[in-house]
């Protein structure tokens, strides 16, 4: 079976899975082992393509960020409601991750987008994004 992603969630420790199941039990693995005064975000990168989609676990809410495999702007971030104030954070790789409260999403829908993600390497449709 081929490498489908490389999962990483802190600067030492990352994960190569094959199939969408192996990527579902991974994010559910460390979202069980999350400190919920320590949410993450995890990178995840489609070997595919290159690109790279970050979602942010340890919350009953969530966070993406997309980045094309060559790291040059545009980037994409995920919108929620477009209203909302404040910020939330995620731990990533060694450093806080400040995100605006109108980038948060509910958790079904980032799982969702992960998997559509994970299968064609590319943006997902199912989240509107800025």
């Amino acid at each position: 079976m081929n490498d489908l992603c490389v999962v990483r969630w802190a600067e030492d420790r990352c994960s190569t899975v094959s199939s969408i199941c192996e990527l579902d039990e991974l994010i559910d693995s460390l979202s069980g082992q999350i400190d919920t005064d320590l949410p993450l975000l995890v990178e995840v990168e489609a070997v595919s393509t290159g690109n790279s989609l970050a979602i942010g676990i340890g919350r009953d809410v969530s966070v993406l960020n997309f980045v094309s495999r060559s790291g040059d702007p545009p980037c994409f971030t995920s919108v929620g409601d477009p209203d909302a104030d404040g910020t939330v954070v995620f731990f990533y790789i060694g450093a806080w991750s400040e995100f605006r409260m109108r980038s948060v999403i509910p958790w079904a829908q980032a799982r969702s987008a992960l998997r559509r993600f994970a299968e064609t390497g590319r943006l997902p449709k199912n989240v509107e994004w800025e």
